[in-house]
Parts: C-alpha cells; structure tokens; sequence
C-alpha cells in the first residue's frame, strides 16, 4: 500500500475487494503503508512520520462527522470538498506541533509546506493533497496573525456545521 490512509467503517467492502480480506472487521482503521513513489528515495514506512500520523488521526476525528466527497457545480464536479478534509487533515497537526511542513521524513521532496504562496483558482489541480495546500496555506497564514490558540478555536467552531459538501467557497 503506497499511502497512509483513515478508512471509515463503511470502506471494508472496498478493502475486501481490493485485498481479499476485511482488514476493518467492521470498525474504523488507520492504515500504514509505505511510501514507493518517490523517486530515487529507498522504500518509507509512513508510520514512522509523526505528522503523518496525525494527519490520519486528524481525518479521523473529522471522519465521524464530515466524509467529504466531491459534489456538483456549474462547471462540473468541484472537488474542493475533498480537499478541504486534506487541508484540515494538514493545518491542525501542524498547528499543534508548530512545524509548517507536513510529512518531511516520509514524503521528502512531497512534504507539504504550509508556508508555500498558493492561490485559488490559480493553483488548483484536482488532486485533493495538493489543492488542500491552497486551504492549509491560507489557514497557516491567519494562524501568525491572530494566533494558535484564537484560530484552532474557530476553526473547529467553523468545521462543526460542515457537511460532506461544503467546499472552499462555503468554508471562507
């Protein structure tokens, strides 16, 4: 398994199809694999990488309440969603630690920097981790302004209301 993933409860049939064997046994599951993509860069076991490890927590703990998927729009399929659960899933383990860079031992040069200037629509991609850096690098941003304490509070005041479908716009 190439990534490092939270699989919600109702994904074992698609893991059941795609590994032979119901690896969730009806619960949720965060899932470590190893990181072969890079390349050049010998085989990473993603578990290793603390700030992976709370970025699928971080999907968890939104999971229960909000499993984003893409939805429609007037030019198509907006997939913001998706890469909003990605940029919560990012921003919130980096506030906690302090580190701007999200994944460095495990993704090396695909780490996400939160720092990067990145703008929407310029910068959107359709891949939700790297359209996600749009949304963590904004709320990184806002963090050195008012602060850790005062942004992580009304971000997760804001994140309540949120449904499946709330996608960038909504999200401002």
């Amino acid at each position: 398994l190439p990534n490092a993933m939270f699989y919600p409860k109702e994904g074992g049939a698609e893991l059941q199809k795609m590994f032979g064997v119901d690896l969730l046994q009806g619960d949720d599951a965060i899932v470590f694999g190893f990181n072969n993509i890079v390349p050049g860069m010998p085989l990473v076991d993603f578990s290793y990488d603390a700030g992976v490890i709370c970025h699928e927590y971080t999907h968890f703990a939104l999971g229960g309440s909000i499993l984003m998927e893409p939805r429609p729009d007037a030019y198509g399929v907006d997939p913001t969603p998706v890469a909003l659960h990605e940029a919560l899933a990012d921003y919130f383990p980096s506030s906690f630690s302090g580190l701007s860079a999200m994944g460095t031992y495990a993704l090396d040069s695909q780490a996400r920097d939160l720092t990067r200037d990145l703008r929407c629509p310029a910068h959107l991609v359709g891949e939700p981790h790297l359209d996600g850096e749009v949304a963590s690098g904004a709320l990184w941003a806002a963090r050195q302004i008012v602060g850790k304490d005062v942004l992580d509070q009304a971000i997760w005041r804001a994140v309540l209301p949120f449904t499946k479908s709330t996608a960038f716009e909504q999200a401002a």
